[in-house]
């Protein structure tokens, strides 16, 4: 089930509840209440279909990046900063937009990028197009991501 759709079913029900327990008695507290439901939801709505960069930090920033093929079992560690640079340039110029909750249980290669501050990033990549991270699917609306970097490391 798509994330927005779950969203909207669950405001629909709690204004519903609202309209009967408040509109009888308390229209300001009513009218206060939908106002501020419903601008919650669009900014909701707003964040969710908003793009954004994939890889938001220069690659000096980057302490390291592991990749684990899912397929294999095998993984990787890179601590190289000119490999570092390389695989970063996969991801040059990506942007991403959340599609839907991801409910997938294998995928091929899952990326870790761990920042100097100790941040780390994650992402599954199926293929340039489709990338995972966490529980939801995001599209990729510009840029490309180049999964055969990715590979030449894994082999």
């Amino acid at each position: 089930m798509n994330i927005l759709i779950f969203i909207a079913l669950i405001s629909v029900l709690v204004i519903a509840v609202l309209t009967v327990l408040i509109i009888k008695k308390h229209k300001k507290i009513f009218t206060v209440v939908l106002c501020t439901v419903s601008i919650l939801l669009c900014g909701g709505a707003l964040w969710f279909f908003m793009p954004f960069k994939m890889l938001d930090v220069p690659s000096e920033q980057i302490r390291s990046v592991h990749l684990f093929n899912g397929r294999t079992g095998e993984g990787i560690d890179i601590t190289e900063k000119e490999d570092i640079k390389k695989i970063a340039k996969a991801f040059e110029g990506v942007e991403l937009r959340r599609k839907e909750a991801s409910w997938r249980l294998g995928y091929y290669i899952h990326i870790t990028f761990e920042f100097e501050n100790g941040r780390t990033k994650d992402y599954i990549v199926n293929d340039t197009d489709n990338v995972t991270r966490g529980m939801i699917i995001y599209d990729v609306t510009s840029g490309c991501v180049d999964i055969s970097i990715l590979e030449d490391y894994l082999q």
